[in-house]
């Protein structure tokens, strides 16, 4: 049956009220209705009415009191059973008489198995004393109590409660206990918490004390701090510290890199700049756990916190410092504008712009400085720039001393500590300004040129997509590929369709290279025109990158089709030449063959003389040469040096010694007892000479002279050899012969060759030379010279003639080294020996 139905005792309860109330005086009762009248009948009506209406409205009252009675039942079920916290109603022993669903949560039991329970065996067993004081002090005081204690689930997890509980009345008038049960775990964890960190909350405060002391450098700080972070540690007791920040390193006085380490970074603006590393210096702890905790784990977490948070603040502080140094210092005048039109803030560069000081320049309007700026139009201007946020504008300003310049000024609207500027920008542009009249003019120029230039200046672009085209290009374009400009500007194909079929290819594969490379591009090819037929091209180009992809060669092509002809002529004729040449070199092997056999195969063996040479030609075909002619009572002997290393050096060799001949054959058939005379030989040959019309650049240099066999005078005559021969004596002097005169040329007409004598001493030696031993260079272009020669025939005076020679050209090829040798090499050497 519900609570809120009426049962039939109920209904025989009413009943019995109702028969009493009828009974009751407040209606009297006719003794006899017989004896009543009409009047006094209606009255008892009427007020039986009465009280039957009265019952009626009871009733009612009693239904809506019924009503209400189960709607305050519903909201204590919700309040008492619905609650977030535990709440159980207990006898005066203790035992569970009605549990809410949160505490039989608690609990992990069902409200049914909680019943008649009693609650202290929920209660942790250490914890039985604390609840036998709480329920002592409940019931001797009759006031609210509460404690902490706890509890344990079903599951055998153990849990902290606050429980409250104070005296309700219950059935039959007993006392009863309402007791309110609350889950405050978190609550005791957090508390043991705080307490187990003293020592590192104190290190906290201290961090935090010592960071925010700006009066402390970073150096001071992570100083400081490496020495005092052991203070704040519980275990392990022994500890060391090592901060690393910027390169530096901090130690603690105890320092001592172990296995066992506790890290943390140090960030600057996310950035890892240094850490913390504590050391454990005990290897474990006592009580067997973890080496470190992990509120000191925390604890240095918090501390390299604090530090990296003060290090990126210092460095934004830094950064803002330099920003502000960076905009006083900028390279462009910086103005910051009211919206009255006057100069709030200016920079280094817009005072030395306009030749005032900033003291001068703050407070200044706009049109000071700007006589372009109308200040009634300030208002309009303003709106403009506020509403634009950006404006760019060139105008000419004004400095101090009047003077008027170009200026670029690029004006912001900003709004900062709900202040309203105009940031304005000045750039003096005077030099940009001269600078872009130059490149006007240079433009001029260059475009002036390219109309000058031979052939078509162009810009050849490879697009992304592999399509070409020539973004520019002269009008002479037509001239190279019978196309006009504005026919390839957009596509080049027509410009490819003239290439030559057999150089296509070729010329394709080189534009391609140039791309991937960026090498330029130089190339010769063929085309054919229609108009033209085929023509030489002459390409060059450098290419150029561009942001998009794209490659652009700016270039020349010219038409160089006439210069091929002269190439084609001209390599015929270089055949024709290289033809001659070979037959040449053939002439010239010859030749130096007939020089070689034209020198003596053997010297004169004469008592009491001895002879020596040395003969080296520069080329394959020399200028020098030597011979000697022994005769009954005399030896004439001669060097000579004549012009050119080709075959006219070889054909005046061939001239030369048939002029002696011929004058030493004419000379034995008429004067057959006469001495011969170098002098009057030399002179026959200058004489011959002339006769065969020689160029004129044509020479003969000869050194002549004849040497009697019994009496060993030495005769000499010198026709142009530049270094006179040397006389080396017995007692180890040197000295040079005196002996000259011109060479034998057409234009040497009139002058008289003469003798000079000299009698060889026993020991002497004599020694002729031509002077490419004299002007060979080294390679720091030193002469080898007279002195060097004199020196070496000094230190060599006793030497036989052929030992001699090779103590001279030993000594040579050392000076010359690598080098090249310059000119022919020719030497003789006459000793007279001892009897």
């Amino acid at each position: 049956m519900e609570d809120n139905e009426l049962s039939e005792d109920d209904f025989e309860g009413l009943r019995e009220k109702a028969e009493k109330v009828l009974s009751s005086k407040e209606i009297e009762q006719p003794e006899d209705l017989e004896e009543m009248s009409q009047e006094e009948i209606h009255q008892f009506l009427h007020e039986l009415q009465v009280h039957q209406i009265e019952l009626e409205l009871q009733k009612e009252e009693l239904l809506e009191a019924q009503s209400k009675l189960e709607k305050a039942r519903s909201r204590y079920y919700e309040l008492f059973d619905l609650a977030p916290v535990g709440y159980c109603r207990l006898s005066k022993e203790g035992k569970i008489k009605e549990v809410n669903l949160a505490a039989a949560s608690y609990l992990e039991k069902s409200r049914e198995e909680l019943m008649e329970k009693e609650i202290s065996q929920y209660i942790l067993p250490e914890d039985q004393d604390t609840y036998y004081h709480f329920r002592k002090d409940l019931f001797d005081t009759g006031s609210p109590q509460e404690c902490e204690l706890r509890m344990q689930k079903a599951g055998g997890e153990i849990f902290w409660v606050q429980l409250k509980a104070e005296i309700i009345q219950g059935k039959e008038d007993r006392p009863a206990v309402f007791l309110t049960i609350e889950d405050i775990t978190e609550r005791v964890k957090e508390k043991i918490k705080r307490r187990k960190r003293t020592k590192e909350l104190k290190g906290l405060y201290f961090t935090s004390k010592l960071v925010q002391n700006r009066d402390k450098t970073i150096d001071e700080i992570l100083s400081l701090l490496s020495r005092k972070i052991s203070d704040f540690f519980k275990y392990p007791e022994k500890t060391c510290v090592r901060i690393s920040f910027a390169g530096e390193e901090y130690l603690s006085e105890n320092f001592q890199e172990t296995s066992c380490i506790l890290k943390s970074d140090i960030m600057v603006e996310g950035v890892k700049e240094g850490s913390i590393e504590v050391f454990a210096l005990d290897r474990e702890r006592q009580d067997g756990q973890a080496l470190f905790l992990t509120e000191e784990r925390d604890l240095i977490q918090d501390i390299s916190r604090a530090l990296s948070s003060e290090f990126s603040r210092r460095a934004s502080e830094e950064e803002l410092k330099l920003t502000q140094f960076s905009v006083d210092k900028a390279p462009v005048g910086v103005f910051w504008i009211t919206p009255e039109g006057k100069f709030e803030y200016v920079n280094d560069r817009a005072c030395e712009i306009l030749s005032y000081s900033k003291d001068e320049l703050v407070g200044m309007e706009v049109p000071d400085i700007d006589p372009n700026f109308q200040a009634e139009n300030h208002d309009q201007e303003w709106q403009k720039i506020k509403e634009k946020k950006y404006d760019k504008l060139e105008t000419q300003l004004i400095r101090k001393n009047g003077e008027k310049f170009p200026a670029e000024v690029i004006n912001r609207y900003l709004q900062y500590k709900d202040k309203e500027y105009e940031l304005a920008f000045v750039l003096d542009i005077t030099e940009r300004k001269e600078k872009e009249r130059q490149l006007r003019d240079n433009k001029n120029l260059l475009q002036s040129l390219a109309n000058t230039t031979p052939g078509s200046v162009y810009q050849l672009k490879l697009l992304p997509d592999g399509s070409f085209c020539f973004p520019y290009a002269t009008e002479d374009i037509y001239e190279i590929y019978e196309v006009t400009p504005e026919e390839v500007k957009k596509d080049a194909g027509k410009v490819f369709d003239r290439l030559h079929p057999e150089d296509y290819e070729r010329v394709a594969d080189s534009i391609k290279k140039s791309a991937e490379n960026l090498t330029v591009w130089e190339e010769e090819y063929r085309v054919k025109l229609p108009e033209k037929g085929i023509r030489w091209l002459h390409g060059y180009a450098e290419p150029e990158k561009r942001p998009d992809g794209s490659i652009i060669w700016h270039g020349n092509i010219r038409d160089i089709t006439e210069r091929k002809k002269r190439e084609r002529k001209l390599q015929e004729q270089k055949e024709e030449i290289e033809e001659l040449n070979d037959s040449l070199n053939a002439n010239i092997e010859k030749a130096r063959m007939m020089h070689r056999q034209f020198l003596p195969d053997h010297l004169p063996e004469v008592n009491n003389l001895s002879f020596s040479t040395y003969y080296e030609p520069a080329d394959r075909l020399g200028g020098d040469f030597y011979y000697m002619i022994e005769f009954e009572d005399e030896i004439l002997f001669y060097i000579s040096d004549v012009s050119g290393h080709d075959l006219s050096s070889s054909m005046l060799n061939i001239f030369l010694k048939d002029a002696i001949n011929s004058y030493l054959f004419h000379s034995q058939e008429t004067e057959k007892k006469k001495k011969l005379s170098p002098a009057h030989i030399i002179q026959h040959v200058n004489e011959r000479f002339k006769e065969e019309n020689f160029l004129a650049d044509y020479f003969i240099c000869l050194l002549m002279g004849t040497i009697d066999k019994k009496s060993f005078e030495v005769n000499l005559s010198n026709a142009g050899i530049q270094f006179p021969p040397f006389l080396i004596q017995r007692q180890g002097s040197v000295s040079s012969i005196p002996c000259s005169g011109m060479p034998v040329t057409v234009v040497n007409e009139n002058f008289i060759y003469k003798n000079c004598s000299y009698n060889l001493k026993p020991g002497d030696t004599l020694v002729m030379s031509t002077d490419g031993l004299f002007e060979q260079a080294d390679s720091r272009n030193n002469m080898y010279g007279e002195e060097r020669h004199l020196q070496i025939l000094i230190e060599n005076a006793d030497l036989k003639p052929e030992e001699m020679v090779h103590k001279i050209y030993g000594d040579f090829a050392e000076f010359k080294g690598d080098e090249l040798l310059q000119d022919d090499l020719t030497s003789l050497l006459i000793q007279r020996e001892f009897a």
